[in-house]
């Protein structure tokens, strides 16, 4: 079941975030530490609150989460267990529905090299690729957009 992100969903957030930042392409391993101490509940509680943000549940369990930041697709993270169930793509389709309502024309969204194909499926197109860093930590992207 899709519905709106509440505060008692940022621990299993979180542990997503941790679970998926361990195998994600484009993270060196300071990125990796760096995403482990940057974060805890309560600041994946923050940044997920202050935008238009998604959860998939099932039987009380938080499989997967996204959001709509102005006209970016941000957070997208499924479960390792739960990935290839469609859960993404029913995340994604709700974000676009949201996106047209708020009269958006155009999503943007930077996606790990390994999310590229998903977000192609869905019709994104590569626009080009980008990279972010912090002190030792390098996360790499790809820009990705589509049009609505």
């Amino acid at each position: 079941m899709l519905r709106r992100f509440q505060e008692k969903d940022a621990p299993a957030c979180f542990e997503i975030i941790l679970e998926a930042a361990a195998t994600m392409e484009g993270l060196n391993e300071a990125a990796r530490a760096y995403v482990a101490s940057k974060n805890d509940a309560g600041t994946v509680f923050d940044e997920l609150s202050s935008f238009y943000c998604l959860v998939f549940e099932d039987d009380g369990q938080v499989l997967g989460f996204g959001g709509l930041n102005g006209a970016e697709i941000t957070r997208v993270y499924i479960a390792a267990a739960a990935q290839g169930r469609g859960i993404g793509s029913a995340i994604m389709e709700a974000l676009e529905r949201e996106a047209r309502q708020r009269a958006i024309e155009t999503l943007e969204a930077k996606a790990s090299p390994s999310s590229v194909s998903f977000y192609e499926k869905l019709g994104f197109r590569t626009i080009k690729p980008g990279r972010y860093k912090t002190g030792k930590a390098v996360f790499e992207y790809v820009v990705m957009r589509k049009s609505l």
